[in-house]
């Protein structure tokens, strides 16, 4: 009974400590994204990228041309969710806001995420969009988009008049673009090689002009002769997530 006794304070002040350190975090880096919006509105489009991942001038080219373009000022901003992506080794946060802009009657909502890098929080992705749905299952979407690539690259090493099943209908096969795309996969085949390995890189997303989510995924191939990369565009679909597009190139840069 001695040591029960001696145990459960113990216990006690681990969960607290825990619960500090738990509340501590999400304040610090939810500090980041009061600090985003500031900035935005501020249009101090430097300050947004001394914030943001790699300090990269991106985020603030989509602030502006984009978001401030089409919606304006922020009004209001209420978080509505937020949680710990595994992805991030629990050293990131994912916060959603329902935000209010002065250009537009409807509710924007957002994903913002943080993650630390050098001993600081920064913002590392950020999606506006007026369908919630996709910005509250958008990592599940990236998820499963990711996965209709692996399975793509390991079919395509065996039949590349088998991809078929991979390639979105509407836009694609029944659009008539099928043996199109696959003639376009056996000339770049031809040039490059046998894809041996693939490496997956980076994703991010757009819209198309008519609303439609694209997920973008950037992956590194490597043959026995080159190293070259592709993005591949997907679209959901009712059978899963399809491609769309493809693009190679020796140049990753070229394909951003």
């Amino acid at each position: 009974m001695k040591h029960k006794l001696n145990f459960l304070p113990v216990l006690f002040l681990f969960a607290i400590l825990s619960f500090t350190s738990c509340s501590s975090f999400e304040k610090d880096t939810e500090a980041v994204v009061e600090e985003f919006f500031e900035a935005y509105n501020n249009q101090d489009y430097d300050k947004i990228t001394s914030i943001t991942y790699e300090n990269n001038s991106l985020f603030a080219d989509i602030m502006k041309e984009t978001i401030n373009e089409d919606y304006g000022e922020i009004k209001s901003f209420t978080k509505y969710n937020s949680y710990k992506p595994a992805k991030y080794d629990n050293k990131g946060m994912s916060f959603f806001y329902k935000c209010k802009f002065k250009k537009t009657k409807e509710d924007i909502y957002c994903i913002i995420d943080i993650a630390e890098e050098d001993n600081e929080y920064i913002v590392i992705g950020i999606n506006f969009d007026t369908d919630k749905d996709w910005i509250d299952s958008k990592h599940i979407y990236i998820a499963n988009a990711s996965t209709t690539v692996i399975e793509y690259y390991a079919s395509l090493r065996n039949d590349i008049d088998g991809i078929s099943k991979f390639l979105h209908k509407e836009k694609i096969i029944d659009a008539g673009f099928e043996d199109d795309f696959i003639n376009m996969l056996h000339e770049k085949r031809e040039y490059y090689g046998k894809i041996i390995s693939t490496s997956k890189l980076q994703n991010s997303t757009y819209n198309l002009k008519d609303g439609t989510h694209v997920i973008e995924i950037y992956t590194e191939c490597k043959t026995d002769s080159f190293t070259f990369y592709e993005r591949i565009d997907l679209i959901k679909s009712k059978d899963g997530f399809k491609i769309n597009d493809l693009a190679a190139s020796k140049d990753l840069d070229k394909l951003e």
